[in-house]
């Protein structure tokens, strides 16, 4: 079954994103960036947590080559 996102999140998406094309054409350059910047890290927070639910694509496949162990091991002694 298909996972969605709950309602505030969609709300919370929607209005980042209205608001971003209106300050494109009413709002001065500092409001604009601001709010991309919001909306990029929403968007981010959003994706990290529906990869830590499992929802991503493959949820059996590893996310990184961290996870594998090919990297990062702890070498200290």
């Amino acid at each position: 079954m298909r996972e969605q996102l709950p309602r505030v999140d969609w709300m919370v998406g929607t209005g980042l994103v209205a608001l971003a094309v209106l300050s494109v054409f009413y709002g001065s350059a500092e409001l604009t960036s601001n709010i991309a910047a919001g909306l990029i890290g929403f968007l981010g927070r959003t994706a990290a947590m529906r990869d830590e639910r499992g929802g991503g694509t493959d949820a059996s496949a590893p996310r990184s080559a961290r996870d594998e162990g090919a990297v990062g091991k702890d070498v200290r002694r």
